[in-house]
C-alpha cells in the first residue's frame, strides 16, 4: 500500500484535486476485498510511523504490517515495491512505475493519476468497494 502525505493534500471526495492523496479509507476497503490472499501489507509512506499507525487507527490490526523506513531514497522504495505481487497505488509516479515496471497488479479507488492511465496497462485495475 502505498500512501503519500507530506507533499500532497489529504483527499476529500467532495473536493478532490490532481495532487491530492488517496483516502485510507478508500485502500483499507481494497485490502478488505482482497483479504483472503494477502499475507504482509507493506506500507510506503512519507509520513512517521506513528502518524501512519495513528491514520490507520487499528483498522488493519487482523494483518501483519512493514512499515518501510521513512528516510528511505526512491531508488530503495521503488526497488522493495517492485517485489511485491499487488499495490494498492497512490496517486503518485512512484506507484505507477512500480506497476509497470514489475507488471505487478495495481489497485486504485478515485485516485486521478491511475485512473489516466489504467487504460494503457491490462495490470492497473479500478476497484469499485
Amino acid at each position: 500500500m502505498h500512501k503519500k502525505r507530506k507533499d500532497f493534500k489529504i483527499s476529500d471526495r467532495a473536493n478532490r484535486k490532481s495532487n491530492t492523496s488517496p483516502d485510507i479509507n478508500g485502500q483499507i476497503n481494497i485490502i478488505k476485498t482482497i483479504k483472503s490472499k494477502i499475507k504482509i501489507i507493506n506500507i510506503y509512506s512519507d509520513q512517521s510511523h506513528s502518524e501512519t499507525l495513528k491514520e490507520l487507527n487499528s483498522k488493519l490490526s487482523k494483518f501483519k504490517l512493514n512499515l518501510f523506513p521513512v528516510n528511505s531514497n526512491g531508488s530503495k522504495v521503488l526497488q522493495d515495491m517492485m517485489k511485491n505481487d499487488v499495490i494498492i497505488l497512490s496517486n503518485s509516479t512512484l506507484s505507477i512505475t512500480s506497476c509497470i515496471l514489475s507488471n505487478q497488479l495495481a489497485l486504485f479507488q478515485d485516485q486521478l493519476l491511475p485512473k489516466k492511465v489504467e487504460k494503457y496497462f491490462k495490470n492497473i485495475k479500478e476497484i469499485k468497494c
